[in-house]
């Protein structure tokens, strides 16, 4: 009986390695899967290889097997990964890839939980989006109090400019700044560039970005490895920084919580408000509970903070590197704005040759 009962599991070992290593029919180009890992060693060798830059390291595996729509498998995850314009923009556009991954790694990213708006999707995602962007728009979003909070933050990073001199960290200039209107939209107040909180909120974003893999990394691919190797496989890294990045939220909208009135403009006192009213109505499925609003919070400062500060870091880089092109945006904004105010959104008709030079400035 024991010998059987061996026979019987190595034979089932055998195919469960078999049917981990097999490609589904039809299946895009690219390396080899290997029992259990997959592709994850060739895929964090080409990471490594290009410092962390996951496009280059993805490019570079499309190019080598001739493909623009690259098949790999991360642990257990099939991963679909498409090059190219066309391809591209069918992704983006097309509802059939409007859905959201889950797992142990993305709940992780929002304490365990499935909340937020980025990586969340249906009803739930739906509700919470249409409400945000609503009651972003009331605080100012996109409108000319939010432009005037930007002219603000311009001026003082001017005036920093001026006080520091011309050696300025790019990475570390604009990120005060992008935070600060994010923070004044989302809790009513803006932030001092010295501010001791804004300086914790910039260090833990900062910190936690070279945590987070967008793959998952080992993590997110075999996230048992958490109970073998906590350490190395950044468990406990992440975990201590999901702590501090709740910490810190959750403070501001304890406050909140303390000080509502009703009467108030931010967008945590209105999620507070639709909180009050659901449960006035005993909507005993609501999804306007503390939890998600904390994971808003956590995705409105990620997604804004990081995308706007490497686009604004990255735009000042290339005009350095294209000084001609500089000159000509320099005149053309002498040319059309007076020098007793400052740039304003409604000028932008007049930059006819930066918009028309804005993608080579980006992306040449």
């Amino acid at each position: 009986m024991a010998v059987l009962f061996l026979i019987l599991l190595s034979v089932s070992v055998i195919l469960l390695i078999i049917r981990s290593i097999k490609k589904p029919y039809n299946y895009p180009p690219g390396p080899s899967w290997l029992p259990i890992v997959g592709c994850q060693p060739i895929f964090k060798k080409r990471l490594m290889k290009h410092a962390g830059a996951m496009y280059l390291g993805l490019q570079e595996l499309a190019d080598e097997y001739n493909t623009n729509i690259l098949g790999l498998k991360l642990g257990k995850d099939q991963i679909i990964c498409v090059f190219g314009y066309e391809r591209v923009k069918e992704v983006l556009t097309n509802d059939d890839f409007a859905g959201r991954p889950d797992g142990f790694f993305l709940r992780l990213r929002t304490f365990g939980m499935r909340k937020g708006i980025t990586f969340t999707d249906g009803p739930v995602w739906h509700e919470q989006r249409s409400f945000v962007m609503r009651h972003l728009r009331d605080v100012g979003f996109g409108k000319k109090s939010m432009e005037l909070k930007i002219i603000n933050e311009c001026q003082d990073l001017i005036q920093f400019i001026n006080e520091n001199g011309p050696d300025i960290n790019m990475e570390e200039f604009f990120a005060p700044s992008v935070l600060s209107v994010l923070w004044d939209l989302t809790a009513g107040r803006s932030l001092d560039r010295n501010d001791d909180k804004l300086k914790e909120l910039l260090a833990l974003l900062k910190r936690r970005l070279k945590a987070f893999d967008l793959s998952g990394g080992l993590l997110g691919q075999m996230p048992w490895l958490r109970f073998i190797i906590p350490e190395k496989s950044g468990f406990n890294l992440v975990t201590k920084l999901n702590e501090q990045m709740r910490n810190f939220f959750m403070e501001a909208i304890l406050e909140h919580h303390a000080t509502f009135t009703g009467d108030d403009s931010d967008l945590i006192y209105a999620f507070i408000q639709e909180m009050k009213i659901q449960q006035k109505e005993e909507k005993k499925d609501s999804t306007f509970t503390n939890d998600q609003l904390l994971a808003v919070c956590l995705d409105l400062f990620i997604a804004g903070s990081q995308t706007t500060n490497s686009l604004s870091g990255f735009l000042f880089y290339n005009l350095l590197c294209f000084p001609d092109i500089k000159v000509k945006i320099l005149k053309e904004i002498d040319a059309n704005i007076p020098k007793s105010r400052m740039p304003e959104l409604a000028d932008r008709v007049k930059y006819v040759y930066f918009t028309k030079n804005f993608a080579l400035i980006m992306y040449d």
